[in-house]
């Protein structure tokens, strides 16, 4: 049954051709009436090559889209879903930054924020200091606090270089909301690595489908392509192309 099929496309493929035959005289002879429209012909014939040109995806395609989400569909002739990813990648590389940025400029600041109203001296700090500053009034509260919670690894060394004491309330207050910003903004730039990351596993699971589109064509195809384009304009007239391929 598949045979059958294929000959009847090559049948038909051959009649087409015949026709596209048949309207190439005919388009020749226009042409031959009007140099504008020649020369709008060429033009036409290098802008939209790749609308006529037939195209395998393999590994390598994968390959691209991993190091560039697009690029395999870029390299394969597929444009449109091209920009798809490209923009795409952008978009995540400029999230990225930008927060990344953002977050950094926030750091400073609650850093800056505690120095200026709690005293604190910035230099050589861990992680976790920072977030215990802005649970007690001072050093000594919060070192009581994990006594008696029997935590003593928790406690910090009731010295210059760890003390802290926040003036009010509210400043210390307002210097957890700082912190709990900058966490926020931390926490996008890591969900944009993360899009960065499913971009390409997208991109490339894209090229997969296209694989398997064009293993799927060339089954029902077989040897024979076609691409018809028709293109109207109000200068010069009609083109109209018909593009016939046969693939071995």
């Amino acid at each position: 049954m598949r045979m059958l099929k294929k000959i009847l496309y090559n049948v038909i493929a051959v009649m087409v051709f015949s026709c596209f035959i048949s309207l190439q005289t005919i388009a020749a002879e226009n042409v031959r009436k009007s140099e504008s429209l020649s020369a709008f012909n060429k033009s036409y014939l290098q802008n939209h090559r790749h609308q006529f040109k037939y195209t395998k995806f393999d590994g390598k395609n994968i390959l691209l889209s991993l190091i560039l989400p697009g690029l395999g569909e870029y390299v394969g002739g597929e444009r449109g879903r091209a920009k798809v990813f490209f923009t795409a990648e952008v978009v995540l590389w400029a999230g990225f930054i930008g927060s990344k940025a953002y977050s950094n400029t926030l750091k400073d600041d609650y850093r800056t924020y505690a120095a200026i109203h709690a005293g604190v001296q910035t230099a050589d700090k861990g992680g976790q200091y920072w977030i215990d500053i802005g649970n007690a009034d001072n050093i000594y509260i919060f070192n009581e606090r994990r006594r008696v919670q029997r935590d003593l690894e928790a406690t910090y060394p009731e010295t210059d270089e760890y003390s802290w004491q926040w003036d009010e309330q509210q400043n210390r207050e307002e210097y957890a909301e700082l912190r709990s910003n900058q966490n926020k903004w931390k926490n996008i730039s890591t969900y944009m690595i993360a899009g960065l990351i499913m971009n390409r596993i997208f991109s490339a699971v894209d090229i997969v489908y296209l694989i398997r589109k064009n293993k799927e064509r060339d089954e029902l195809y077989g040897s024979s392509c076609f691409h018809f384009n028709y293109l109207p304009d109000s200068v010069h007239g009609e083109l109209m192309r018909l593009n016939f391929t046969w693939r071995f």
